[in-house]
């Protein structure tokens, strides 16, 4: 990415994953995350990581790199906003494979554009594949073993693994584009680069991702007030540590003063159930791991929670943002 693509050394990775389709923000909500990531991506050459789908979250973040090539009057610090798709659930991906098939070796010249023309999706709730965002400055296609994303295959797939094809190629790209991020973390023998993952809205995909990065020790900054995963874990949160105050610090005699406050109480199936609402955003196979990460010293010291009130304002100290990526 630095060689063939040039882009600056990093100081920051921000990996971000939430609602893959439509979720509503409220819009002063939207327009601080938009300022707040674009000012902390410019002024730390932070590389950005998405889906890279023209949809949810993804389009929430190319909607701010939009923004910010009209309001930013440090013209040569572009934002580097990479998008890490499946090819095969890109839609008309065919348009990219006829180019591939020209190229001699096989696959595309790294350094060469390709033409994509963006085709709306009628039905973006239930369609499996998504068009690219055209506001992204990168992108990374994952072509797995799996072929095209047919009837036929998914058939095939289920009759020999038991298992849903979708959720298999989902899985896959999620694990890869966790090695890519840790790789473009770990490139500099010399440079400490800080990787810190966003959660806005999301659902049983983001779930596995958040799970993925407390695990690998990432830092997860969640986006309250957006729904679904997002809020059900800010909740749980202020459940599980009552006497946290959004404003302070984490420290040790504060987690020793939550347990204390708490007691014996535990957070328990019931409670994350009630708080999800109609949908079941914990699957109860992964009810004990999610109750399991909020309980944890990984999870009080990695998971913060950004509130914002009705008027959009961060509920946060004024170097929230600073404060948390140092925590890494």
């Amino acid at each position: 990415m630095i060689y063939v693509w040039e882009l600056p050394t990093p100081d920051l990775i921000i990996s971000i994953t939430g609602g893959e389709k439509t979720f509503k923000m409220a819009q002063r909500i939207r327009n601080e995350f938009q300022r707040h990531l674009v000012s902390i991506a410019i002024h730390s050459d932070a590389w950005i990581f998405t889906g890279g789908a023209d949809s949810g979250v993804m389009k929430e973040v190319g909607d701010a790199v939009d923004i910010s090539r009209y309001k930013s009057t440090d013209r040569p610090k572009q934002l580097s906003c990479i998008g890490i798709a499946n090819w095969y659930f890109t839609t008309d991906y065919e348009q990219l494979q006829s180019e591939r098939e020209r190229a001699p070796c096989g696959p595309l010249y790294p350094d060469s554009p390709q033409l994509y023309r963006i085709r709306p999706i009628e039905n973006q709730e239930i369609s499996k594949s998504n068009p690219l965002n055209p506001d992204h400055t990168h992108f990374i296609l994952l072509e797995d073993d799996y072929g095209p994303d047919t009837a036929e295959a998914r058939n095939q797939h289920f009759l020999q693994t038991n298992r849903d094809l979708t959720i298999t190629r989902n899985n896959l790209a999620l694990e890869l584009r966790a090695g890519i991020e840790d790789e473009a973390r770990n490139a500099y023998k010399t440079k400490n680069v800080t990787l810190v993952q966003i959660l806005l809205n999301g659902g049983r995909s983001s779930l596995s991702t958040v799970f993925n990065a407390i695990e690998r020790n990432i830092p997860v900054i969640v986006i309250n007030n957006t729904g679904q995963l997002a809020k059900l874990i800010a909740e749980t949160f202020k459940e599980i540590y009552p006497l946290y105050k959004p404003e302070e610090l984490k420290s040790e005699e504060t987690r020793k003063a939550n347990a204390t406050a708490r007691k014996e109480k535990v957070l328990t199936p019931a409670f994350v159930e009630e708080h999800s609402g109609d949908e079941e955003i914990i699957p109860k196979k992964y009810m004990q791991e999610f109750i399991n990460m909020i309980q944890s010293l990984k999870g009080y010291y990695l998971i913060n929670i950004l509130d914002y009130d009705n008027e959009g304002h961060a509920l946060r100290t004024s170097t929230f943002w600073e404060d948390t990526l140092n925590i890494s």
